[in-house]
């Protein structure tokens, strides 16, 4: 019975611990007990998959040095990973990074967005990463190409152009 408490207060602080908002830790404090332990054990252990917010992009990079600064700088994943991730060489993204920290060598600001992009959508081998980019954001969130160039900070041609091409490589 005193081992339950222990175990029903570590689960409590737990979640607690990991709730942000005021809000959600009253959420969570009128849940009863067995409801705070099923909350619990569904939670996945698994990592969550990596979210590109669109607010990186700018016009100082190209989308694939925005992307790389991103992970690199903000997300503090290593080169090789990274290179894993998007199927690209280890020295690709070095000199990529080096050459977006030339470019723009403050961080990126992120602010929250509705479009953010699941890193495993920009490592095709078909597709650049902006083409994956456009593609992704025009078939799934069923955006209109100007729309897709204000979020990504370039001509509406080149979006046109560039979603083309990504149809005509699908």
């Amino acid at each position: 019975m005193i081992e339950n408490k222990i175990v029903e207060n570590g689960l409590l602080k737990e979640l607690l611990s990991n709730s942000g908002s005021s809000f959600a830790r009253e959420l969570l404090m009128k849940l009863d007990k067995d409801q705070l332990i099923e909350l619990f054990l569904s939670m996945d252990d698994k990592p969550k998959e990596i979210k590109i917010p669109v607010s990186i992009f700018t016009r100082d990079l190209s989308v694939f040095e925005s992307v790389v600064k991103f992970l690199i700088d903000n997300r503090k994943i290593r080169n090789t990973d990274v290179a894993k991730q998007l199927n690209k060489s280890q020295q690709c993204i070095w000199v990529t990074h080096r050459n977006a920290e030339k470019k723009h060598p403050s961080s990126l600001k992120i602010k929250d967005s509705v479009y953010d992009i699941p890193l495993s959508v920009l490592g095709s081998k078909k597709l650049s990463v902006l083409e994956s980019v456009v593609f992704y954001l025009k078939e799934i969130h069923g955006l209109r190409l100007s729309e897709i160039a204000k979020l990504l900070s370039r001509d509406q041609r080149t979006i046109w152009t560039v979603y083309k091409r990504a149809n005509e490589k699908k």
